[in-house]
């Protein structure tokens, strides 16, 4: 006579302790992904000038994502063309109009390069790093005539 083999006493309780346990765990893994996303896009805020034409580009931090104004400088003065929104989704930053219902692209940042590619609108090179490299050929230059003048 065949005997039935019955569930050892406890593992019942233990198994919804585990499944309960790997539901807090992957909430858990998703919030620190979510974190990492917002954290991996931060260097995109600030002032961006555009590689080709005469547009720059204001990003600042938002809720949910980054508010992105193209702006002309054409002119003596800024002139707003375009507000968007990026919201990060996984290893992507998606671009939508302002009203967040028609998809524009994908931002791409490179900070190695200081440059963001902002959907079919261009490259973008940070202000700051444009700043820095003029500021380093001054002193490169000035340096040059202090030496050229004690050679003499």
């Amino acid at each position: 006579m065949e005997t039935r083999q019955s569930v050892a006493p406890g593992m019942e309780a233990t198994l919804e302790r585990l499944t309960e346990w790997n539901g807090r765990l992957t909430e858990f893994i998703g919030g620190v992904r979510r974190m990492m996303d917002r954290r991996r896009y931060d260097g995109i805020c600030g002032s961006w000038i555009a590689v080709e034409g005469s547009r720059s580009l204001l990003v600042r931090k938002t809720g949910t994502g980054y508010l992105l104004l193209l702006c002309d400088m054409t002119h003596c003065y800024k002139t707003i063309l375009r507000e968007m929104e990026a919201l990060p989704q996984a290893d992507r930053l998606l671009l939508l109009d302002g009203d967040r219902d028609t998809f524009q692209g994908e931002v791409v940042y490179d900070p190695a390069a200081s440059t963001l590619r902002c959907g079919s609108y261009g490259v973008f090179r940070s202000e700051e790093a444009i700043l820095r490299e003029e500021l380093l050929n001054e002193m490169e230059f000035a340096l040059r005539d202090v030496v050229g003048d004690e050679e003499e």
